[in-house]
């Protein structure tokens, strides 16, 4: 039976929240053979054969029952939902809501567009159901590291945007803290039950260390400490200020500034050198009383304050380097700096007098090259729970271990590929921990200088651009690591990975035929057979940007120009079949970003530092037209589907429309933090998305601007490539942490993740915990159940799904089964 309402059509059906036996016993079924998917209309059999005309669009939703669904703030008692109407390649905006009988609520923004069904599964946030963990580890460089009170765990924080905690016998990755910025400083309270995480870019976070929940926020920034008794946060801020909170409320107790007229002196001085670097409170820690706060500062010295009523009580001078790092002894009578003059200070904390230099940095400093001098900053520095020994990280790649009584060298810890970054004792000071910026951590034995166990991951290489074959058969993804890997999307599996190139990929391309593909780096461009996998010919010179002219025949790069500007560089057309160089467009003594073909291939568009974009006749080598802004950099290059717009991506977060006929400013996208990094049409040119460096993508209304959707992913680092799916359901994007993501535009969801791991093995999961991938792949992910981490082998049959990644494409949206614990 229909029942018209306005453009809603409402379709009886049975499902999930009918109280028949055959719902019940639909329901039971997809307990047990998870593998079927979620639960869905009973009647899909007849509603997927039925047609859906270009103005309709159907929506299919799978809810508890109990739960109460409401679009447009209207309640539905179907779970059929037709929506008509709907104009022809625009997204129709409705609400969808869903209260859940726990209370919980969630709320979705649908985009339809007509002649589709949609499968909506609708899960309560309260659901007990096990999280997935993949053991990739850091995909950026580790800043800080801290034990938990009890020594059985680590935590450690990054430049990725996130804190990880780990299990310190094993390795094992037990949690990952989102959204946490780029974490510059961890630490876990006193018991062991909240950790502190410190960024450069955003508000010090306390959260809960079982459960990942965000606790409070403090406007601190750089650094974190808590104090003994647990009441007390301290943060470190850009303006040579700390700050003492309530870690219960809050809320902010006390700043610690010292003599306003002095504080006011040293920012003076500061700004006369370099103003940021020079006004930032890079390190805090309290005494074992909890009665004094240290507070290392970037202008070179650090202030001893009296906690209870912040006042300043001294300051130690004499270091030639900002002052990187700062601890109490134990019995809190010294104090410890690490500084970036590659020595270490220990200070009488009652005189403020020197009492000793550690100087083992400094010693192993040689010169390297044409007489320039290797940095040793020392990066962090830290007391033995005993209060004899300190252990001291540095850009040397080591870590040093030294006696406080002599300054005597103990023994050095030798292991890492980079700077170490930070280092800390066990709390029974039989073990430390050292990490780098290579993105890992190594936890040593003290007594023989062994290393116990490594905490790292897969070493997941960047995604630096992706490109789908013409039949959406395979999906080519270029990476950091100088590979690119084929994923088989009507299998959903990994295909092959192509050893391409000593540097980052940072382009690849399909042509028009699919019979081709090209991959571009610093090192040049090889075309490739992508049923063979056989190398055809390399096109010389350095390449950021690639592509196929729309009949396949010539490919585009770019090279630098010998005889003009430092770093200029310009277009250089090739014959696809012989690697003959055809055409080299003028370089104009400008750097060049980015370029792309038009659709009828006449014209080429390169866009440059300057922020400017230039049109040129491919055939000729003629330049056509400029389109001038200037705002910065462009990063990102490509016409509209029409050929009559152009789309430029800038550096500071932006995106500008373009007349390509008068070059005039058609309208301007404005949603972005950071650079856009990745500009791309739908395939109908009604909708464009941009991607950026802030780890969002916006989908906008190309005739309009007006913002659709923004898609967070979270811990996904700079998204460099984005696409969209052919048939309009899906977007694709590539980013920092080595993943490539599947996006569905009705929902916003996240669908799907593609990880390319080390030699051939593969991940495809869903962030509801579905799984598939090569034995190898599995091996690497554990879930957190109720009572504990369990690998993935246990949870095949109801979490494993071949082929994943091909089922989601088709519309399809599997689910877990309820209630797993």
């Amino acid at each position: 039976m229909l029942v018209t309402r306005g453009k809603l059509v409402i379709v009886s059906a049975l499902s999930m929240t009918c109280g028949s036996a055959a719902a019940r016993a639909f329901a039971v079924a997809a307990l047990i053979f998870s593998l079927q998917g979620t639960a869905r209309s009973a009647d899909r059999s007849r509603s997927d054969k039925t047609p859906i005309a270009n103005g309709v669009a159907v929506i299919d939703i799978a809810a508890p029952a109990g739960t109460r669904i409401l679009i447009d703030g209207k309640d539905e008692k179907t779970r059929e939902v037709r929506f008509e109407r709907l104009k022809e390649g625009q997204l129709a905006q409705h609400e969808l809501t869903a209260r859940f009988p726990s209370g919980r609520t969630v709320s979705k923004t649908l985009l339809l567009r007509g002649g589709w069904r949609y499968r909506i599964p609708l899960r309560d946030p309260q659901a007990a159901e096990p999280e997935i963990i993949v053991q990739t580890g850091h995909f950026g460089s580790i800043w800080s590291v801290a034990f938990s009170p009890d020594g059985k765990q680590v935590l450690t924080g990054s430049g990725d945007g996130t804190a990880i905690l780990w299990d310190a016998a094993t390795g094992a990755m037990l949690r990952t803290f989102l959204d946490q910025g780029n974490v510059t400083s961890v630490a876990f309270a006193p018991n062991g039950k909240s950790i502190l995480t410190a960024s450069w870019d955003n508000p010090a976070t306390l959260s809960d260390a079982k459960t990942g929940k965000k606790l409070h926020t403090f406007e601190g920034y750089e650094c974190g400490a808590f104090s003994p008794d647990g009441r007390w946060v301290v943060t470190g801020s850009l303006e040579k200020t700390a700050t003492l909170w309530d870690c219960f409320t809050g809320k902010s107790l006390r700043q610690l500034e010292g003599d306003p007229e002095a504080r006011k002196q040293r920012i003076a001085a500061a700004a006369r050198q370099v103003p940021r670097q020079q006004t930032e409170v890079v390190a805090v820690a309290f005494s074992a009383d909890g009665k004094r706060i240290v507070t290392g500062e970037a202008g070179n010295q650090a202030i001893l304050w009296d906690a209870e009523t912040g006042k300043e009580i001294r300051t130690f001078q004499e270091h030639q380097g900002s002052v990187s790092s700062v601890a109490f002894s134990p019995d809190g009578k010294s104090i410890l700096t690490g500084s970036w003059d590659n020595t270490s200070i220990l200070w009488d904390a009652a005189t403020g007098g020197r009492l000793r230099t550690f100087t083992e940095h400094s010693r192993v400093e040689h010169r390297q090259g044409a007489g320039r001098q290797e940095r040793h900053y020392v990066t962090s520095v830290a007391f033995s729970p005993d209060g004899k020994s300190i252990l001291t990280g540095s850009w040397d790649k080591t870590a040093i271990l030294s006696e406080v009584s002599t300054g005597k060298p103990l023994r050095t810890f030798k292991g890492h590929n980079d700077h170490v970054t930070s280092v800390a004792f066990s709390p029974d000071g039989q073990r430390v921990l050292t990490a780098s910026r290579e993105g890992r951590a190594i936890l040593w034995d003290v007594s023989n200088g062994n290393r116990l166990v490594a905490f790292e991951g897969g070493h997941l290489a960047g995604v630096t651009s992706i490109a789908l074959s013409p039949d959406e058969r395979l999906l080519l993804a270029g990476y950091r690591d100088g590979k690119a890997v084929l994923w088989d999307t009507v299998i959903g599996t990994r295909q092959a990975t192509l050893e391409t190139h000593q540097r980052d990929v940072a382009s690849v391309a399909f042509s028009s035929d699919g019979k081709q593909m090209l991959t571009g780096s610093i090192d040049g461009a090889i075309l490739w057979n992508p049923e063979t996998k056989d190398k055809l010919r390399t096109f010389k010179g350095t390449v950021q940007s690639a592509g196929f002219s729309p009949d396949g025949k010539t490919v585009l790069t770019w090279q630098y120009v010998k005889g003009a500007k430092p770093f200029a560089r310009a277009p250089v057309l090739w014959d696809a079949a012989t690697g003959v160089k055809l055409l080299t467009f003028q370089a104009e003594n400008r750097i060049e970003t980015c370029v792309a073909f038009s659709p009828d291939g006449k014209q080429v568009l390169v866009g440059y530092y300057d922020g400017t974009a230039s049109l040129w006749d491919a055939a000729t080598g003629n330049h056509l037209g400029t389109f001038k802004d200037g705002r910065g950099r462009v990063t990102s290059v490509v016409s509209s589907p029409d050929g009559k717009g152009a789309l430029t991506g800038f550096d500071d977060g932006t995106a500008v429309l373009w007349n390509v006929g008068t070059n005039d400013r058609l309208r301007e996208f404005v949603g972005h933090k950071r650079r856009v990094d990745s500009v791309v049409f739908s395939p109908d040119g009604k909708q464009l998305v941009t991607a950026s460096e802030d780890q969002t993508m916006v989908l906008w209304d190309a005739a309009t601007g007006s913002k659709l959707r923004i898609f967070a992913g979270g811990r996904t680092g700079s998204l460099h490539s984005v696409l969209f799916w052919p048939n309009g359901r899906s977007i694709v994007s590539g980013s920092d942490d080595g993943m490539a993501r599947v996006w569905d535009i009705a929902t916003g969801d996240e669908l799907c993740r593609l990880i390319a791991l080390a030699g051939d093995d593969w991940l495809a999961i869903t962030p509801e915990g579905l799984f598939d991938g090569s034995t190898g792949g599995i091996g690497k992910l554990t879930y957190r159940m109720k009572n504990g981490i369990v690998p993935a082998e246990k949870l095949n049959k109801h979490f494993q799904h071949p082929g994943l990644l091909a089922r989601l494409l088709k519309g399809e949206r599997p689910q877990p089964p309820e209630g797993n614990k």
